[in-house]
C-alpha cells in the first residue's frame, strides 16, 4: 500500500513540477539561420519572392513526393500564397503568404498550420556582398502564448526547424549558384 501511495505522490509531484516549469517557458521562439550565396542579390531574392520557386530547394516539399500544393494570388511578391496538404506529419497542412516584399532587401511571410493557433511569421533578409555574393538570413518567429503544451512542443520543434532551415539554405545556395552559372 505504501508503494502505491509513494508512486501516486511522485506522479502528482512530477506533474505539478512540469506545470510550474511550463509557466516559465518562453511564450515565443525564434530560429535564425544565415548563409552566403555566390550569386547576385536579385537572383537569390527572386528565388525566395516567388513561392512557386520553392519546389526547387524547399526541404519540406522533398519530405513528401505526394504533397498537394496550390498557389493563389500573384506569381511573386505581396499576396503570393501557397497552400499545402501532406499526409506526412512532418509536413502537415497549412498555408504561407507573402505579406511584405522589399526588392533585394526583405521578405516577410505569415504561416498558418492546421491545428496550431499561434501567430507564426518567417522573414528573409538579403544583404549584398562584394563580388556578386549575397548573405541570406532566414528567420522564424512563433508566438505561442500561454498554452503550456505548445511551449513544451516548441522545445522539440526548435532543433528540428533549425536543421530544416540550414538544409533549405544549403539547397537554395546550390540551386541559385547552379542557375547563375548557366
Amino acid at each position: 500500500m505504501k508503494l502505491i501511495k509513494y508512486t501516486f505522490i511522485a506522479l502528482i509531484s512530477t506533474f505539478v513540477f512540469a506545470l510550474i516549469v511550463g509557466l516559465f517557458l518562453p511564450s515565443n521562439y525564434q530560429v535564425k539561420e544565415s548563409i552566403i550565396i555566390d550569386t547576385p542579390i536579385n537572383i537569390v531574392f527572386n528565388e525566395v519572392n516567388s513561392l512557386r520557386q520553392w519546389s526547387n530547394w524547399s526541404p519540406w516539399q522533398q519530405k513528401d513526393a505526394n504533397i498537394y500544393i496550390n498557389y493563389e494570388g500573384p506569381e511573386s511578391g505581396v499576396g503570393c500564397k501557397m497552400l499545402w496538404d501532406s499526409k506526412n506529419p512532418k509536413v502537415g497542412k497549412g498555408s504561407q503568404e507573402i505579406v511584405k516584399s522589399v526588392p533585394n532587401k526583405h521578405i516577410q511571410t505569415v504561416l498558418k498550420f492546421a491545428g496550431w493557433d499561434g501567430i507564426t511569421k518567417a522573414s528573409w533578409d538579403f544583404e549584398e556582398q562584394e563580388h556578386n555574393k549575397t548573405t541570406v538570413t532566414w528567420t522564424f518567429n512563433s508566438q505561442i502564448g500561454r498554452n503550456i503544451l505548445y511551449k513544451y512542443m516548441s522545445l522539440i520543434f526548435k532543433p528540428a526547424l533549425k536543421r530544416d532551415y540550414a538544409k533549405g539554405l544549403q539547397q537554395l545556395k546550390k540551386h541559385a549558384e547552379q542557375s547563375y552559372m548557366k
